[in-house]
């Protein structure tokens, strides 16, 4: 027979599972963060060295056309 206190411990163990399962939740939605950023860094990560790649090109392309102009200039001038 249900007493009066069987109530309240079935609505305090409802309560306590409640309770975990919010926690359980918390857990995965913060690992599911720490997935996602680790992710979003090493995205980051790679379009940073994608970049200086690309800068190092750039200089490379601009100091070799720098040195053809030099050139030039100094053939045009032993030209007259």
């Amino acid at each position: 027979m249900p007493t009066i206190f069987s109530g309240v411990e079935n609505r305090i163990s409802e309560a306590r599972e409640r309770h975990q399962e919010l926690h359980r939740s918390a857990r995965q939605d913060v690992a599911d963060w720490r997935t996602q950023a680790a992710r979003l860094t090493i995205a980051v990560n790679a379009l940073n060295e994608a970049n200086e790649a690309l800068d190092a090109k750039v200089n490379a392309a601009l100091a070799l056309s720098v040195l053809a102009c030099t050139i030039s200039i100094i053939t045009v001038a032993k030209r007259r």
